[in-house]
């Protein structure tokens, strides 16, 4: 796993369950609780996929272009950043300090910013912030660098083969055609099926997962555990050709991690000292997350 570094802290804000203002207050520090929330915050305890609003300057420097002069922390951001948070996907681990936060969802338009400006909310949609989960209790400061921590998995050399490589590793033979569905230019193409669109796409996400994440990785950087499931779809029309783009949550954790959660489980299920949920805590802390695009074009 690398680091890559994207920015620092520009401010830091938390609001208490009796606070009544609209603007987040400046604190000290930010206390960040695993499976909790921010220590003293209002929201904390309730929503974990959404207990870290992160926001990048550029929302503020948008609305000041059109004329809208707020102060940080109107946003209701907990953590003012300087980047633009467009740069981060669902799924991504940030370090800052000794914390680490999830990029879990993408904050909506938020109607109650209009008592600033009723442009507000639609100028901003696209850049208000995105919701956190904490993934490791620490303390964040202002000032504080901001890393994304990046698990490189590389994309499947095998271009253009991808339905001799599915027949050869998995004795599947489907009319495809295309690539692996990385991106518009490597889209996979489906000439037809016999089982359902949504069964296919899952089963062939599981399979692109197991070749990056295990097959065509050495033993000791090898996952197991692979599972997929749908997180959101769309379509995209370029030049009379229909896309489907369809991001799957992916989970996987280490083949031999695994394989130790497993002996750990059949030794001790049944006995008193086995505290299974402890156990299934920690399979759960070890378990990674990635949101990857699958990009599908049907009937071609």
């Amino acid at each position: 796993m690398n680091n890559k570094t994207l920015g620092t802290v520009i401010e830091i804000f938390s609001a208490s369950s009796d606070y009544q203002g609209q603007i987040r207050p400046i604190v000290k520090n930010l206390k960040l609780i695993e499976g909790y929330g921010i220590k003293g915050d209002k929201f904390a305890g309730k929503n974990l996929d959404s207990t870290v609003l992160i926001t990048g300057i550029e929302a503020y420097e948008i609305a000041r272009a059109s004329g809208i002069e707020i102060d940080y922390g109107s946003l209701g951001e907990n953590i003012l950043l300087d980047f633009n948070t467009n740069i981060l996907r669902l799924g991504d681990i940030l370090t800052i300090g000794n914390a680490q936060i999830q990029i879990m969802q993408k904050c909506t338009i938020c109607n109650h910013l209009s008592v600033y400006d009723k442009r507000l909310p639609k100028l901003i949609k696209n850049d208000r912030g995105l919701y956190c989960k904490i993934v490791k209790s620490g303390t964040i400061l202002k000032g504080m660098k901001v890393e994304q921590n990046i698990i490189d998995f590389e994309d499947i050399k095998e271009v253009g083969r991808v339905k001799e490589v599915i027949k050869e590793v998995f004795g599947l033979d489907l009319n495809l055609e295309g690539d692996w569905g990385y991106d518009q230019n490597r889209a996979l193409i489906v000439k037809d099926l016999s089982i359902p669109i949504k069964q296919f796409e899952n089963t062939f996400a599981t399979m692109r997962s197991n070749i990056e994440m295990n097959l065509t990785l050495p033993e000791d950087k090898r996952y197991g555990a692979i599972t997929v499931h749908e997180h959101s779809r769309k379509q995209k029309m370029v030049d009379n050709t229909t896309y489907d783009i369809v991001t799957f949550k992916i989970n996987a954790i280490k083949e031999d991690l695994y394989a130790k959660f497993i002996q750990e489980y059949k030794d001790g299920y049944g006995k008193d000292e086995f505290d299974i949920q402890e156990h299934f805590l920690q399979r759960q802390k070890n378990t990674l997350e990635r949101y990857k695009d699958f990009w599908f074009v049907y009937g071609l």
